[in-house]
């Protein structure tokens, strides 16, 4: 047992256990093999929506709706409005149903079609996106959501540690692995070189990047208003 696993044990023990359903739910996507954010995520998660109470959200890669429901389990009695984008249409199908099942189909809005589409079209105003869909589509993504995010909003990003394949040199990985250690260090090097954000890395399950939104102003629109 490594010295992380050690600590996520020692650290869950403080974690508040999940309403019964929601962890029905989480065992049943975890035996099926299909991708759902690890345990060791939700403390993190939940701080941070409980702490900054985020209103609007938006999350890039919906699966079978956990982590939407997750969230909105720590935010409905405030009020949240949840806008997730799924690709698959067998995951949309489920992750619609779940949301029926909890009730939270009225706040929470699934989109189906491509993420690298859809942000675009998307109105700005959200105070957290989620960012879990394809990990070679983030520095992509990446533009077009830092615009959607509103001044003091989150940037969460998952799995940015693509299972420890980001601390490795690129010529020790298979090429298809490399493409995607390519585009994730595109991806943190435009968080932490977009001067609206302030990022940080966390160590947390496999790796998440944090970024605060602290001025909407690009940089052209600040030296505009200097000259």
């Amino acid at each position: 047992m490594t010295f992380r696993d050690r600590f996520e044990a020692f650290a869950s023990g403080y974690d508040p256990d999940l309403p019964a359903e929601l962890e029905d739910l989480y065992r049943d996507i975890k035996k099926s093999g299909l991708p759902v954010i690890r345990r060791a995520l939700f403390p993190l998660m939940r701080f941070i929506v409980n702490t900054s109470k985020p209103k609007k959200i938006l999350e890039v890669g919906t699966g079978y709706g956990f982590s939407s429901l997750f969230i909105w389990h720590c935010l409905y009695e405030n009020g949240v409005t949840i806008d997730t984008i799924e690709a698959r249409k067998e995951n949309a199908l489920e992750a619609t149903r779940h949301f029926r099942v909890f009730g939270a189909d009225k706040d929470i809005n699934l989109i189906e079609g491509d993420a690298g589409e859809i942000i675009g079209k998307l109105t700005p105003g959200y105070d957290l996106v989620f960012l879990d869909g394809p990990k070679a589509q983030y520095s992509v993504y990446f533009p077009a959501i830092a615009d959607l995010i509103s001044e003091n909003g989150l940037l969460i990003a998952d799995n940015i540690l693509t299972d420890g394949d980001i601390l490795k040199s690129r010529y020790a990985l298979e090429r298809r692995q490399r493409t995607i250690h390519a585009r994730m260090h595109e991806f943190l090097d435009a968080c932490f070189n977009d001067k609206r954000f302030e990022t940080v890395i966390l160590p947390v399950a496999d790796g998440v990047s944090i970024s605060f939104k602290t001025t909407s102003k690009t940089e052209k629109e600040e030296s505009d208003e200097t000259t």
